[in-house]
């Protein structure tokens, strides 16, 4: 078996296209564009608002049946309006849990669901805050902002300690409740951020194919800073490597490297299949 170089543009390459060509294969039936670039950052705080809520619900959880049920989530949420979810009562928040409940049953515990729900709002009071100083929550978070050599809007490297310390440490300016790296990045990609989230998937790959030693929360810087290495020396965005990734991974959508050896596709993959060999199998 091969070790990975993932500053090596051949190497880089090699297993973007192996994780391609596997997915085209396999599982034709999966809606993605491997070519999409990310959007434009969005300059709406209600836009970046939503994309912050799919990110703290995402958290730990199934993301099909959320996905399939946004549309319950925004109408138990006041349509996710910052200003009418900032002002939900204690009561309101239960009657939004008992409301979505039966809809998320697949994707979260109850418990989880409640957590998040409190989250939600409290995330909305803080978006409030940082608007009041700074006049939109979104120049905040543009001025954290560049271009990278893809024409991308990336996290500005010298400023990232800043940013991480600032949305999701415990003593961070802005701590946004429910959030720490790993969402964080998720919350970007959702708002147009060209970003590469450390996802128990994507640890779990990396993991298999010896770049990573774990799984932990330990793991979640190493693990964006591999991703971000591989997306430099393919020359794609990070966003395309995350959604390759976990596309090649997650649950109900291309199952290919799974969590255990139970169920998996091991020998229909490439990775595996063609030399030189990047990962053993189970």
């Amino acid at each position: 078996m091969r070790l990975i170089d993932v500053n090596s543009s051949v190497d880089a390459k090699m297993l973007l296209d192996r994780i391609e060509r596997t997915l085209k294969s396999e599982c034709p039936q999966i809606p993605f564009l491997f070519s999409d670039k990310p959007p434009n950052v969005t300059c709406d705080d209600e836009r970046i608002f939503d994309g912050l809520c799919r990110a703290v619900f995402s958290a730990n959880a199934t993301w099909e049946p959320i996905k399939e049920n946004w549309e319950m989530v925004r109408s138990a949420l006041c349509m996710l309006k910052v200003h009418a979810v900032a002002a939900l009562s204690e009561k309101d928040l239960f009657l939004a849990c008992n409301e979505l409940a039966s809809y998320l049953s697949q994707a979260m515990s109850p418990e989880d669901l409640c957590h998040k729900v409190r989250y939600v709002r409290d995330d909305a009071i803080c978006l409030l805050r940082i608007a009041q100083k700074h006049g939109s929550f979104s120049a905040l978070i543009g001025s954290f902002l560049i271009k990278d050599r893809l024409d991308n809007s990336i996290i500005d490297t010298a400023r990232e300690a800043e940013v991480f310390m600032r949305f999701t440490d415990s003593n961070g300016e802005d701590k946004l409740r429910g959030v720490g790296l790993a969402i964080f990045c998720e919350f970007c990609k959702n708002i147009g951020i060209d970003e590469f989230k450390p996802d128990r998937h994507i640890k779990r790959f990396f993991q298999w194919i010896n770049l990573l030693g774990g799984v932990g929360p330990e793991m979640d810087r190493p693990c964006r800073n591999l991703g971000i290495a591989i997306a430099r020396a393919a020359g794609q965005p990070r966003t395309y490597v995350d959604s390759l990734i976990w596309n090649f991974c997650a649950d109900k959508r291309g199952e290919i490297c799974r969590k255990s050896g139970r169920g998996s596709k091991c020998k229909v993959c490439k990775l595996r299949s063609e030399n030189p060999i990047l990962c053993s199998g189970f």
